[in-house]
């Protein structure tokens, strides 16, 4: 499926751009906004986008993975790994990176909405997206195990 032009302009403002594993759907990160591309029946068209608060600027964006999860898919369907299994916002959830300041950045985390219909449509209400505070300047992330 071609990407319609009329996406250029949000294309060309990404600040990050990658794909949920399970639903043809494609984030795409820009300084003020998370906005999901759903890829379905032959046609992209955009879902509802999750605006960064105000006076921050988002500086990088990723699916949450855990550790495991991302390097050892197979392991949850073997019986002897039973007790290992994803956590609950693995492959459902978008976490990123504002900055209010050179030194002062934010990490967040929100979760999809999980109904079927609204496959890969992140969370917009507050009071379900996790915030972490009290960080200088980062540089990357990436998730943890249990």
């Amino acid at each position: 499926i071609a990407i319609p032009a009329s996406f250029n302009a949000l294309l060309d403002a990404a600040v990050s751009i990658f794909f949920i594993n399970d639903y043809a759907v494609m984030y795409v990160a820009t300084a003020n906004a998370i906005t999901p591309l759903i890829f379905a029946g032959g046609v992209v068209s955009a879902e509802t986008t999750y605006n960064v608060p105000s006076g921050e600027t988002l500086t990088m964006a990723k699916l949450f993975q855990e550790g495991v999860y991302a390097d050892h898919r197979y392991i949850f369907d073997d019986p002897d790994w039973a007790e290992l299994t994803p956590q609950p916002l693995t492959n459902r959830a978008v976490c990123f990176v504002t900055s209010t300041g050179a030194y002062e950045n934010n990490a967040y985390i929100i979760p999809m909405v999980t109904n079927l219909a609204s496959s890969g449509t992140l969370n917009t209400d507050a009071s379900k997206t996790l915030k972490f505070t009290g960080f200088g300047k980062i540089l990357d992330f990436t998730m943890q195990g249990k």
